[in-house]
């Protein structure tokens, strides 16, 4: 009911669709209908097809609204017939009429009015209904203006763009037209250069005919005037001159042939002298082996060497020693043996059996004064053998001692019968004899140092005298001397050997220790070449973490610009919101003044029926402000939000519009390069054309000159011009490709990007990944793709 009154409005031309022009014709310039005309087919046809449906819908609400306000005129109609019906009826009735037929009157006046009352309210239903249906039909035909409206600022955006490669196309269309005007003038060249070539052909004709005229002449006077000398002299020239031309191609053959022989004799010196320097590698490093394998057996040699002379030197000092023991057994025994029958045999004998006895005085020799028991004892077991004679050993042993003592000393060398050959003889059984009795000994402890610090003279011993004391040789203590002399030795000897084999012990371990010192050396160096390489993985690690950062706190910077925008957009939401529920209260506030209005018009016809004609007026004074009213709040979309109950949340919408939006730039952007692309293989295309011309117009010139003697120097200047002109041109192509290709970079590089981005991004989201940081990084991903693909676009059209 609202969009009655818009009916009688005269309709007025669309500014939207009319782009902000009047209807007056206007001649647009040439770059806007090119631009206009190179628009797609397909986007053509959408936007024919959207306006036909425009026009359509705006038809029918144009008809509807004619035939609703044709419904309302018909019940005023009606009303009005009725009201003069009913003052008819009032006029007719006499006043003297009885109050059954007033009352029968007010009843039928009361049904009408309930039946009309109905009727109106089943009207009003149906127009309630038709009104919603309207509304919604406004309401999409909103939504179709701001689709429209968008479509015509994308339109906008399109002619801009479209202007701008108009321009470029022009500036194409100049370089054009300045390339036709060059091939204009280089066919105006070739063609007179043709003429000049037609003319000089027909002179060079003219010329050889009178040349061969003047010839016919002079025939006769040359042979005439030159003789055969002359004739002769030319062609032995001629044959000097074939005959050097021969010699010269000789020459050349040869040094050509010379000159391979010395490359390939080149190449073979080469070869000799890199397998020469192979073996003089080779040898040098035998050399070097052999030299330290020299030096090691002179090391070997000299040790060996010294060695050798220790083992002489101790072989020597034991012969000496062996010489010295083998005087002293001697003398010993030619010194206590008187007879030459002593059997030594019995005296292992008697030694084999005292054993113990003997043991036990060699184990109890500790002190000096019992020192001489054991030569005392062994003096008479040796008497005992000899004399076989059984006495006490308490009683006179130490007689016979000291007799056979005295005599020994008063013994003159003149009374030993012993010879040296008998005693050599009877060493064996004297060695014998010796071991059995070092056998019942222990090796000593210390025994010559106690003895050297106790005694100065251990062979010694003193004797009363009546002179006083003496000091006398005795053998016992010489022997004891000796004996531990010879344990001593062999007690060092031992002790020298197990030394040495220390020696070699600790020699080979030092030896092992030294190897594996050079084993540890060697890892370490490797170790710690490792750890460089690690210093170097770490630092590059370090370089990597510290880009990483940068590009994270890039991230979290568009993420915070972002995250404001959206602030923004929520803000401007809750301002249209509030708007929206404002409208909305209105609203509501002026249903509520309708509804009692249309309650207080009821009850004044229900209750005031005589003063009908007062409310009909009232009433029909009341429904044109109901109807500016509608018309004023009907164009409001927050009508049909007061009849949905449940209002659906705006952000989706908000997402589908910017989804949308994404979606447009990102087909606007890929238009405008596959425009660019094709402009320029366009371009490319022309320009390999005019290149074929100019080249068929260099081989036009370069024949004519070839045909050409002598060309004059206007020519010569307008090729060499023309030349330039070709040289630049082919300049130019030349940038134009290096163009293509670094444009053609630009697109690897940007899909690298872009695929290296999403990588990191990955990553990223794995190890620190949460569903509001991989919306973010789609986010910013897909803003660096639209500024790249924008700045692509740019240059394309650059």
């Amino acid at each position: 009911m609202g969009s009655v009154a818009s009916a009688h409005r005269p309709q007025e031309d669309d500014i939207w669709w009319t782009n902000g022009q009047t209807t007056e014709p206007q001649q647009a310039p040439r770059s806007d209908a090119t631009s206009l005309n190179r628009l797609s087919e397909k986007n053509q046809l959408i936007l024919n097809d959207f306006k036909f449906d425009m026009e359509r819908k705006h038809e029918k609400r144009r008809e509807i609204l004619a035939a609703k306000k044709r419904e309302f005129d018909d019940l005023r109609e009606e009303v009005a017939r009725l009201r003069k019906e009913n003052e008819t009826l009032k006029l007719q009735s006499p006043d003297d009429s009885s109050d059954g037929s007033r009352r029968l009157g007010e009843e039928e006046c009361r049904l009408r009015d309930s039946v009309e009352v109905e009727r109106l309210a089943n009207e009003n239903r149906t127009l309630k209904s038709e009104l919603k249906d309207k509304l919604e039909e406004l309401q999409k035909a909103a939504n179709l203006l701001d689709a429209n409206r968008e479509l015509k600022t994308n339109i906008a955006e399109m002619q801009e763009e479209l202007q701008k490669l108009n321009g470029v196309v022009v500036e194409f269309e100049k370089e054009r037209e300045e390339y036709k005007n060059h091939v204009v003038a280089l066919k105006d060249v070739v063609n007179v250069s043709k003429k000049m070539l037609l003319l000089r052909e027909s002179q060079l004709k003219e010329l050889k005919l009178k040349v061969e005229s003047i010839e016919e002449s002079l025939s006769t006077k040359e042979m005439t005037i030159l003789s055969k000398d002359l004739r002769q002299e030319y062609e032995r020239q001629l044959q000097s001159i074939r005959n050097l031309r021969t010699l010269y191609e000789e020459r050349q053959r040869s040094d050509h042939r010379e000159k391979e022989e010395l490359k390939r004799s080149l190449e073979e010196v080469k070869k000799e002298l890199e397998e020469e320097q192979k073996k003089n590698s080779e040898a040098t490093e035998r050399i070097d082996e052999l030299e330290e394998m020299n030096s090691k057996k002179y090391d070997e040699i000299k040790a060996l060497e010294s060695n050798l002379g220790l083992a002489n030197a101790e072989s020597r000092q034991h012969q000496a020693e062996l010489t010295v023991i083998n005087q002293l057994f001697s003398e010993i025994l030619l010194g206590f043996n008187n007879n030459q029958d002593i059997d030594l045999d019995k005296l292992m004998v008697t030694l084999k059996d005292h054993h113990e006895l003997l043991q036990n005085m060699v184990v109890s020799e500790l002190s000096s004064a019992s020192s001489s028991a054991l030569p005392k004892v062994l003096l008479d077991l040796v008497s005992q053998v000899s004399a076989q004679e059984h006495c006490d050993r308490d009683d006179n042993s130490s007689y016979k001692l000291e007799t056979i003592v005295e005599e020994s000393e008063s013994q003159t060398p003149s009374d030993q019968i012993n010879s040296v050959e008998e005693i050599v003889e009877l060493l064996p059984k004297v060695w014998r004899v010796l071991i059995e009795l070092l056998s019942h000994q222990k090796a000593p402890t210390n025994i010559l140092t106690h003895e050297a610090t106790s005694q100065d003279d251990p062979c010694y011993k003193t004797v009363q005298t009546p002179k006083g004391p003496s000091l006398v040789v005795s053998v016992s203590q010489t022997f004891i001397r000796l004996k531990d002399l010879i344990l001593e030795k062999k007690s060092l000897e031992k002790e020298t050997g197990h030394l040495k084999q220390l020696n070699t012990h600790l020699e080979n371990r030092l030896q092992d220790q030294e190897r594996r010192l050079q084993m540890v050396s060697s890892e370490l160096d490797k170790t710690w070449h490792v750890v460089g390489k690690l210093q170097k993985q770490h630092q590059l690690l370090h370089t990597q973490e510290k880009i990483l950062r940068y590009e994270l706190a890039q991230k979290r910077k568009l993420l915070n610009t972002l995250k404001e925008e959206l602030e923004y957009s929520r803000e401007k939401w809750q301002e249209a919101r509030e708007k929206n529920s404002k409208t909305e209260k209105q609203w509501k506030q002026l249903r509520v003044e309708f509804a009692s209005r249309r309650n207080t018009v009821l009850s004044d016809e229900l209750n005031n029926s005589q003063e009908s004609g007062y409310s009909d007026e009232r009433s029909s004074d009341d429904e044109p402000g109901y109807e500016s009213d509608a018309s004023e709040t009907g164009l409001k979309p927050s009508t049909v939000e007061e009849e949905i109950p449940d209002q659906k949340d705006p952000e989706p919408a908000d997402e589908n519009d910017s989804n949308d939006v994404q979606k447009t730039s990102y087909c606007l952007v890929s238009s405008v390069i596959e425009e660019a692309i094709a402009a320029i293989v366009k371009n490319e295309e022309a320009t390999c054309n005019n290149h074929s011309d100019e080249h068929t117009a260099d081989n036009l010139v370069s024949t004519n000159s070839e045909e050409q003697p002598a060309p004059s120097t206007s020519q010569s200047s307008t090729i060499s011009a023309a030349e330039d002109r070709l040289s630049a041109r082919e300049q130019r192509l030349r940038r134009l490709e290096g163009l293509c290709g670094q444009l053609v970079e630009q697109v690897t590089n940007t899909t690298k990007k872009g695929e290296a981005i999403s990588n990191k991004l990955d990553s990223l989201h794995e190890t620190y990944g949460d569903g509001s940081v991989s919306m973010s990084n789609t986010v910013s991903c897909t803003a660096e793709d639209n500024t790249g693909l924008k700045d692509d676009a740019d240059s394309n059209q650059k």
